[in-house]
């Protein structure tokens, strides 16, 4: 047994190890799907940012508002119980009667005694018009739950933007770093060649210190990159409201499904209708329009039903032979109110004409933004086919000064300025690059169509 033992034993470790190897294999696909599409970006943001959760609570708030508006419509039941004790000769008089217990030869009305009485019945109170008040103030909250839609929307579409705008920025910030950490190593390259051409006494000090200034505005710039890349990170956490703790991993090859008309007079009519703000804007007006109704519904008279059913006795015995009802339908039609219907009138038309010039403000603001975001499109698309143009031209001078200084036919500070002229025209190219998915992407936003995108 003990043979067979030792025979076994360094099985395990290779069948440990074995099983360490499959399952780093299937593991390593796994970490390689970790990265974050601007899909889930959104998505991500839209489920957790709380200006997106606060213009859901205001919309379900807007829908109680509702539902308190159109309780007028209803009648109101309350129940009512008491206890009186008293020697006043009216109080004495009418709860006497109504326990149906008043003396035949009741006389002396000025000292009846004392009475004790308890009391339990049921109220009802309907007013059944107002002068239309209650049609307007429930029209005026139907408005409102519109108006909280539509400030939802824009919050998911302002949310959006900002996840797009920043999911973008961390990209360009990335690529930054890799043109700047190979500009870095390249300068840092030709510093150890010079160095070593200097010492051998080839060269002149001035050259080393030129490389080394380039050097350092190499390095320079490599830290400007990292920090725009930490600074952008830092904000789309925030708007996602989710921390990566340094694990953040972006898919760089993202698209902004955005599709728009070719003209921007199209685009122009087609935000008009999408916009939340103009869909706000016309909720504001709606409101107005019922308020200032509503105001005037004061000037028409208000029929009220009011009735009791309650019993009266002494001893708490109730019994349906002191059952008690009371029922009334009333009509009370204000004269005069000191002018201040005239007042709330005034107030009521001139808000609705501040939200009707608030309405043509949104519309101006809508028309001019969705062009500017045509512009700008328009414009990115050309910076970036200039930059293109400008990259490979940039790259063939730096592949041809490089040649003639290592064959010492140019001087250092040629080879400086070629290499510097690359970096600028790839940062150019990489800034163009996103700037045309940004200024697409705010298309979209001027339009009102982003959030739809990943509803």
């Amino acid at each position: 047994m003990k043979l067979v033992n030792s025979s076994l034993c360094p099985i395990f470790p290779v069948l440990f190890l074995s099983l360490l190897c499959f399952l780093l294999s299937i593991s390593t696909p796994a970490l390689a799907r970790d990265a974050v599409s601007i899909e889930d970006a959104v998505r991500t943001a839209l489920k957790n940012n709380p200006d997106v959760r606060m213009a859901a609570i205001n919309a379900k708030r807007a829908r109680a508002e509702l539902q308190k508006a159109e309780s007028p419509f209803m009648p109101s039941l309350s129940l009512q119980a008491g206890y009186t004790r008293a020697d006043a000769p009216s109080t004495y008089l009418f709860k006497t009667i109504d326990q149906r217990q008043l003396s035949d030869n009741f006389r002396d009305f000025n000292d009846p005694g004392t009475l004790t009485n308890y009391e339990a019945g049921i109220n009802l109170r309907w007013n059944l018009f107002k002068g239309g008040e209650k049609f307007h103030t429930r029209a005026m909250s139907e408005a409102g739950i519109g108006e909280q839609k539509a400030v939802l929307s824009k919050a998911r579409e302002m949310i959006t933007a900002s996840v797009i705008e920043l999911y973008f920025s961390i990209l360009k910030a990335q690529q930054f770093i890799e043109i700047a950490e190979k500009s870095v190593k390249t300068v840092q390259k030709q510093l150890e060649i010079m160095q070593a051409k200097y010492r051998a006494g080839g060269v002149l000090k001035s050259d080393i210190l030129s490389l080394e200034v380039r050097l350092a505005e190499s390095e320079n710039s490599l830290v400007e990159s990292r920090n725009l890349f930490e600074t952008a990170v830092t904000s789309f956490e925030t708007v996602l409201d989710k921390e990566f703790h340094g694990t953040l991993r972006l898919e760089k090859d993202c698209k902004c499904p955005v599709a728009f008309p070719d003209q921007a007079g199209r685009a122009v009519e087609q935000a008009l209708d999408t916009r939340a703000e103009i869909r706000a804007a016309e909720k504001r007006v709606e409101k107005a329009r019922s308020a200032l109704r509503a105001a005037r519904a004061d000037y028409l008279p208000r029929v009220d039903i009011n009735a009791r059913y309650y019993m009266d006795d002494d001893d708490m015995s109730f019994n349906t032979e002191k059952e008690n009802y009371m029922a009334a339908l009333t009509m009370e039609w204000k004269l005069f109110s000191g002018f201040s219907t005239d007042a709330e009138i005034k107030k009521a038309r001139y808000e609705l004409q501040r939200a009707l010039e608030a309405k043509k403000k949104a519309s101006l603001a809508v028309k001019s933004e969705v062009k500017k975001a045509y512009f700008n499109y328009k414009n990115a698309s050309a910076r970036f086919d200039t930059a293109e143009k400008s990259v490979q031209s940039a790259r063939q001078s730096l592949v041809i000064v490089k040649k003639r200084y290592e064959g010492g036919s140019e001087p250092v500070t040629r080879y400086l300025e070629a290499e510097l002229a690359r970096k600028r025209a790839l940062f150019n190219k990489a800034a163009a690059y996103y700037d045309m998915k940004l200024a697409k992407s705010r298309i979209g936003k001027a339009m009102g169509i982003l959030s739809g995108l990943w509803k």
